[in-house]
């Protein structure tokens, strides 16, 4: 009969220290994947806030293009009714100038560039 209750003991020992290793196990695998999420959670904000950057830079970006688009508009829109345009003649020396600034040009290579202004010392 001792046999017998040793070898309960026995079993009951092995028992829980396989439930306290199990247990064990799933508290390290739980706190590894609580890391992982951790993680993943950290570079997604990262990326999100990269992305932010990105998309408020480009707003600014197509803020100066409008901005810009609308200039010449209203420049060109003001100097249409000269009378050079309606002699079939399409670019007058105001209009090359606006679509060379518009383009990104300083100046046609034909043309020498605008000289400065003078100085009030010089006058």
């Amino acid at each position: 009969m001792t046999a017998w209750i040793a070898t309960a003991v026995l079993l009951a020992a092995v028992v829980a220290a396989f439930t306290a290793g199990w247990q064990a196990q799933g508290w390290r695998w739980r706190a590894a994947d609580a890391d992982r999420l951790e993680t993943q959670r950290e570079s997604e904000r990262i990326a999100a806030r990269v992305l932010d950057q990105a998309a408020g830079a480009h707003e600014v970006e197509r803020a100066a293009i409008r901005i810009q688009r609308e200039v010449v508009t209203r420049e060109v829109d003001r100097i249409v009714d000269r009378p050079v345009y309606r002699d079939g003649v399409c670019l007058d020396a105001d209009g090359l100038r606006l679509v060379a600034t518009a383009a990104g040009a300083g100046s046609a290579a034909s043309q020498p560039a605008p000289g400065l202004p003078a100085s009030d010392a010089a006058r």
